[in-house]
């Protein structure tokens, strides 16, 4: 069987290469290969504002979902022209309005503090972005990132958030390659805690005390998003910063992961049933393999 250059690093089709073991050591992002740009077809989000233009077009194949995505990168959103500006601040408005809800003017914030803004098309429509800034070129702070409900689940998230890596790997260069990676965001989703549970990352579930250079993270994306909130950076909790939002804090908008362990641990810190606003700052590190593995495949 001949394999197309969307399948053969598929671990299910390849099974006599390496490959299926060094995934073990790396994120599962399944089922994805960087493929070519698509002609330009996009169609705004909102017919009202035009189609801004990226600066690189990615195109990846999902197999598994028989589904093909565009990415859209933006390098440093806020230094774009007016007009390219508002355009992509009312699609991200849109999308997470779309997919959690109205964060009025917080959206602004995002796009002027993003390094990097990643929109995801399919078939021409936008159904998710992220937004990302990179402090000192070493941390990675994750600042949004949302996907329509009808596209959850299939993997676009994680193509967006390695993406990043990418972008900060390349900015720094190789004479810094074997220096840490940090990543950094914020979550009241326990099936977002259970996925940061395979690398070396804080708050831990199995009780692993956090490192100081963690704690100094986490201070300052407190600082950033929320200084008048109070932060525990025992266990990475900052408290009440979802408080004014509090249609965000009902019990069908905590995504349980179905590991008792993370729930109860989650429930435990973050105080659901009170509908406190509390979310975890959760700090990890990639070592060297995942690193070549973002240089590698996106």
């Amino acid at each position: 069987m001949k394999l197309s250059a969307y399948t053969r690093t598929n671990p299910e089709i390849n099974q006599k290469s390496a490959w299926p073991r060094l995934r073990q050591t790396i994120p599962s992002f399944s089922y994805l290969r960087p493929g070519f740009n698509k002609p330009d077809c996009r169609e705004p989000l909102d017919a009202a504002s035009p189609a801004p233009t990226p600066d690189t077009v990615r195109t990846f194949y999902l197999a598994k979902y028989q589904l093909s995505i565009d990415i859209e990168i933006f390098d440093q959103p806020a230094q774009k022209p007016h007009a390219t500006q508002q355009s992509l601040i009312n699609k991200i408005a849109d999308i997470t309005r779309l997919a959690w809800e109205d964060f009025g003017e917080v959206v602004q914030s995002w796009f002027e503090w993003a390094s990097v803004l990643v929109l995801v098309r399919v078939e021409g429509k936008i159904v998710g972005f992220n937004a990302c800034t990179f402090e000192d070129d070493r941390v990675a702070l994750y600042l949004a990132s949302f996907v329509l409900p009808e596209y959850q689940s299939v993997g676009i998230s994680k193509i967006m958030q390695n993406m990043m890596i990418k972008k900060m790997l390349y900015q720094r260069g190789l004479r810094r390659f074997f220096e840490p990676v940090w990543f950094t965001f914020r979550t009241q989703n326990p099936r977002v805690v259970q996925r940061v549970m395979r690398y070396r990352a804080a708050p831990c579930v199995k009780g692993t005390p956090a490192s100081e250079q963690e704690r100094n993270i986490a201070r300052g994306v407190a600082q950033r998003f929320s200084p008048h909130c109070e932060f525990d950076d025992q266990h990475f909790v900052l408290k009440g910063a979802l408080k004014d939002k509090p249609d965000l804090l009902q019990s069908e908008k905590i995504f349980y992961s179905g590991n008792p362990t993370v729930d109860t641990f989650c429930q435990q810190h973050l105080k659901y049933e009170e509908q406190n606003g509390n979310l975890f700052i959760c700090v990890g590190r990639f070592n060297w393999i995942q690193q070549l593995y973002f240089w590698l495949m996106y």
